[in-house]
């Protein structure tokens, strides 16, 4: 009598003794593919998250310059006092 391979779940390791067919064996390896794309999910899902945090913070240095480029300062201290806008 064959004993299928152990399956993880979570912190414990359950063995599950069952007759050796090709369904059992069909059933195992399902089941172990499973608990391997389980563990497997958290990290992509991950990946995903770290390359948006990644694109929003170029977002945010994208906007920090194009904000730095619309502020007007004079070239000698003191106040503005006439501002006068042209345009064609």
């Amino acid at each position: 009598m064959n004993s299928s391979p152990p399956i993880a779940g979570g912190a414990h390791t359950v063995s599950v003794m069952l007759p050796a067919t090709p369904m059992t064996r069909v059933i195992g390896r399902l089941i172990a593919s499973q608990v391997a794309m389980s563990r497997i999910r958290p990290f992509n899902e991950l990946t995903k998250v770290e390359q948006q945090a990644a694109g929003l913070a170029q977002d945010v240095i994208k906007a920090d310059r194009k904000a730095q480029l619309q502020m007007l300062t004079a070239p000698i201290d003191g106040i503005v006092q006439q501002l006068v806008v042209h345009t064609i």
